[in-house]
């Protein structure tokens, strides 16, 4: 049987390997119903005791200190004497977070506008961009990097939510807002929900299907791993062995064999 020893025992053989990738059988799912209403009452505190909640009222606020909006520095241009709030968005590709200033009012009704503004998954021009307003050529197309539409992926648009407090909400889609952290607001997370202004939860549908084991699917109280669902199980990747060299590896290693000059 050839190994790595043996194989370089050959001036014109070399040793390969490949990894085999082994995936765990499930998927990531949004938690829905009774799973996700236990879990986040238990994390958020709320009265074991106490009746479940019959309805689930908007904030009416998203439990962040609010300031006057800077009036320059922003892809968007605020309202004269509109306050702004401190976030945690996406601003480099592969969900890179980074502070970011947005809207006062986000959140705080289901009649609000809740523009993605700061976000680069929903303001790219290009889907090679690598960071939030910054262009990803130098061809006009492409602009200055800022979608003002700010539809640049589906779940950015459409869909209606607010801020909701999970012990008094008896909606199933509650989850805790990645733009307000617990550490963004003196250890106090911000809870939003869709369905409760008749929207669905799309973007955390796609973040919870982005975990790909069922540990990082736990690091999200609003996800659960499903070990039912079925997938698909890549090709064995071939054993490693003994191969003849080719081309420039060949000529290197039977030149240094034979004792010439490096240097030619």
């Amino acid at each position: 049987m050839a190994t790595d020893k043996s194989c370089s025992a050959d001036a014109a053989c070399t040793w390969t390997t490949t990894t085999t990738t082994t995936l765990e059988a499930g998927t990531c799912k949004f938690k829905s119903g009774d799973a996700l209403m236990k879990a986040l009452r238990k994390s958020w505190g709320c009265n074991a005791n106490a009746a479940l909640p019959t309805s689930c009222p908007c904030l009416g606020h998203n439990n962040q200190s609010s300031f006057p909006c800077p009036t320059t520095g922003l892809k968007w241009s605020p309202a004269v004497g509109e306050r702004c709030v401190s976030a945690i968005v996406d601003r480099k590709k592969g969900w890179v977070t980074g502070n970011a200033i947005m809207s006062a009012s986000y959140g705080e009704s289901c009649s609000s506008p809740n523009h993605e503004t700061s976000s680069l998954v929903c303001t790219s021009t290009h889907p090679d961009q690598a960071e939030f307003g910054i262009p990803a050529g130098s061809c006009s197309e492409y602009g200055d990097g800022y979608n003002e539409a700010m539809n640049s992926s589906s779940w950015c648009v459409g869909q209606k939510f607010c801020f909701v407090d999970p012990c008094n909400c008896n909606e199933a889609d509650i989850a805790v807002s990645n733009y307000f952290p617990a550490s963004n607001n003196n250890g106090a997370p911000a809870y939003y929900s869709f369905a409760t202004c008749g929207g669905v939860n799309a973007w955390k549908t796609d973040q919870c299907a982005n975990f790909g084991s069922s540990k990082s699917c736990a690091s999200d109280d609003a996800c659960m791993w499903d070990p039912d669902v079925v997938v698909p199980t890549p090709p064995p990747s071939p054993a490693p062995q003994c191969v003849f060299k080719t081309g420039d590896d060949l000529m290197k290693g039977l030149r240094l064999t034979w004792g010439c000059d490096a240097a030619e």
